[in-house]
């Protein structure tokens, strides 16, 4: 009887387990959902191949039409919206239930969730035209400009999208240097467009911001961007910029093995260092010897000079 009572008991602890794992999930995908997080890490491909195309193109030399297709394609095979989603789901679900329940509470606002059904909206390209024209001709104000720097900076709107373009950039010139590739000579080339290309992003992240929210006034903006600053919501965005990140760089791997955007012979192996024959006890004292003599000259120089005769 008492070994019946430990099987039923341990079954019914079994099976609420199961069940806080079901909810917990459920919470997760709820939460991706309402955030829009979920379709910004599914629309990370799509991001990368166009980001990706926009950077290479302003490297020296410039990749050529056929490479900058090719890099598409490659980017389209190494980033894959299903393992964005993946780590998202997997760094949440890691967190502690009243994480979830407080990060929940917050996306489900009326004001964040009229801001995120904004976002997810897909305009006529004629209304962003016409609020192009209009924006140059009467700029926003400095507030409203100073509430979408602060809403971009809360969001990392602007630093995903960087991490985007270096982590295709940097596979791209790992990949076309071929296997004898040295990273570091990749981080000089990132190091010298990353900086430009964050504050052609930053820019670009504000126009979007501008007409995404052209019709939010600025208190309502003022509300949003404190709301995206509060602990809850940035709890959410900080664990997902850093799930994009590690599978960004896994991503990155994966571009930079693809021989198809290889220069020609540069997927060849590394031809091994030569080693030097070994020399006998015997050369080596005479060769010793023998460079005593640099010693004799004027400067260090010439020393140097003298000494790199001899092995």
């Amino acid at each position: 009887m008492a070994l019946k009572r430990v099987v039923v008991l341990t079954a019914l602890l079994l099976l609420g387990l199961a069940s806080r794992a079901a909810i917990a999930q459920d919470e997760v995908q709820r939460l991706l959902a309402l955030s829009g997080a979920a379709d910004l890490l599914a629309g990370l491909p799509a991001l990368g191949m166009a980001r990706a195309r926009a950077a290479a193109s302003r490297l020296t030399p410039a990749p050529s039409d056929a490479e900058l297709d090719q890099l598409e394609r490659s980017v389209r095979d190494a980033y894959h919206a299903e393992a964005f989603l993946e780590q998202g789901q997997k760094a949440l679900a890691a967190a502690p239930p009243a994480k979830l329940q407080q990060a929940l509470a917050a996306v489900s606002l009326p004001l964040a969730r009229r801001m995120t059904e904004l976002e997810s909206l897909s305009p006529k390209e004629s209304e962003r035209t016409a609020f192009q024209e209009q924006s140059r001709a009467a700029s926003p104000s400095a507030v409203r400009a100073g509430l979408l720097r602060e809403i971009d900076l809360a969001t990392r709107t602007t630093d995903l999208l960087l991490g985007v373009t270096l982590s295709t950039l940097k596979g791209y010139l790992l990949a076309r240097a071929g296997a004898c590739a040295e990273t570091h000579s990749a981080e000089r080339e990132l190091a010298a467009v990353g900086a430009a290309e964050e504050v052609r992003l930053r820019e670009a992240v504000q126009a979007n911001l501008a007409f995404v929210y052209r019709n939010v006034a600025e208190d309502e903006l003022r509300q949003y961007a404190k709301l995206q600053q509060g602990a809850a919501a940035h709890w959410v965005l900080e664990q997902v910029f850093a799930a994009a990140q590690e599978e960004l760089h896994a991503a990155s791997a994966r571009l930079a093995a693809d021989r198809r955007l290889g220069a020609p012979g540069a997927a060849r192996a590394c031809a091994p260092k030569e080693r030097a024959a070994p020399r006998r006890h015997g050369q080596r004292h005479r060769a010793a010897a023998d460079s005593r003599r640099c010693l004799d000259q004027a400067t260090s120089a010439q020393v140097a000079a003298c000494a790199a005769r001899y092995p």
